[in-house]
């Protein structure tokens, strides 16, 4: 008998763009030991389940931390993932090691809570504070919590009240285990375009081969601003229920995709033009306007990366706008006015059916 096995991953293929990109946070019991050569509050990079099974075979990992990884890449193959081991509750997450160790490309994190509201809010203080300084040297992600599986979200209120626009949460059962969810709704996002939502059931079925998930009841979950895996009768297959944020229904960000598909644009245009800075500034000596072709050259930078993502279908359309009238010979500053107008989402399908006579 002979038998014959493809091995995947030689060619080393990698995906376009840094959409992928994600990392994940482990802490405390999480990490019971590491292998030699990792040392605590440390980005490691990992791209793939196996790479990450072998480097950790001599360390302690949790399983809820496995589980979660296992998770991720069952979604997401080719993605990378930044794994950051943190030594405790009172260690402080560094922008700059972050920055250095990574080249803050993460797009989404995952990581863990190990109680449920009240407290839940102050377990994830050092994380809130990371990422909200992500967001202040042009980096920003979206994030999502696994919490103790006995929250209760009876009033619907208590996540949205947190207001944090790049949070979700995703709701468990009882099991502590279902806390590794955090890697499935990772996953998805990893796999998925910006706009894409986690909830797309064409798109997202997040069965897990090694463990069937078990869904929950969406009750007041959606309202909370938690995800939960859900079913539906007559398709196979366990899906994510919403991909809704730590943020009121109104709310121009209160999905993760409209979220990373403001992240794309903010990186994408600040990237663009940040070579531009202390670049002239031409005037029409008659009107003192800004000189049109000056205009010209800012808008063709700026659009470079919207219309790559206008063609990869992440955005309906955009408009850049320059203010001739601004002085630019008295503030030395030049504002640059970008709108986006983002995909919409079939949350809900209404079919009308009926008998009639005649057509």
């Amino acid at each position: 008998m002979v038998t014959v096995t493809y091995k995947k991953g030689g060619l080393g293929r990698v995906l376009d763009n840094d959409d992928h990109v994600s990392g994940l946070i482990l802490e405390g019991d999480m990490v019971l030991s590491l292998p030699d050569g990792y040392v605590t509050d440390t980005w490691y990079a990992f791209d793939s389940v196996d790479e990450w099974a072998t480097e950790m075979e001599e360390g302690d990992i949790h399983d809820v931390g496995n589980e979660a990884i296992k998770q991720f890449f069952y979604l997401a193959p080719r993605a990378r993932l930044w794994v950051f081991f943190k030594s405790g509750a009172e260690s402080v997450i560094s922008v700059e090691d972050y920055l250095s160790q990574t080249g803050g490309k993460v797009r989404q994190f995952g990581f863990f809570a190990a109680s449920g509201f009240p407290d839940l809010v102050a377990d994830i203080a050092p994380y809130t504070t990371f990422i909200n300084a992500l967001h202040g040297v042009h980096c920003p992600a979206v994030a999502v919590v696994g919490a103790n599986g006995s929250v209760d979200f009876a009033s619907g209120t208590e996540l949205v009240a947190m207001n944090v626009p790049w949070l979700s949460m995703i709701g468990t059962t009882e099991t502590e285990l279902e806390r590794g969810d955090v890697g499935i709704v990772l996953g998805a996002l990893a796999k998925g375009k910006v706009h894409e939502c986690v909830g797309w059931v064409e798109r997202f079925n997040v069965f897990y081969a090694n463990r069937p998930i078990t869904a929950i009841a969406t009750g007041n979950l959606e309202a909370a601003g938690v995800i939960a895996q859900v079913t539906y009768p007559g398709l196979a297959g366990t899906y994510l229920s919403t991909s809704r944020t730590a943020v009121a229904a109104t709310d121009d960000l209160a999905t993760l995709e409209l979220n990373r598909v403001m992240h794309k644009v903010h990186r994408g245009v600040y990237t663009a033009l940040l070579p531009k800075v202390n670049s002239p500034l031409y005037v029409n000596s008659d009107t003192g306007k800004l000189d049109a072709v000056t205009i010209g050259d800012f808008e063709s930078v700026a659009n470079r990366p919207l219309s790559r993502m206008l063609v990869d279908g992440e955005l309906s359309g955009y408009r850049i706008f320059i203010n001739p009238d601004q002085n630019v010979l008295s503030t030395s500053k030049i504002e640059v006015e970008v709108r986006a107008v983002p995909v919409g989402v079939a949350n809900e399908i209404s079919v009308t059916i009926g008998l009639t006579t005649r057509l």
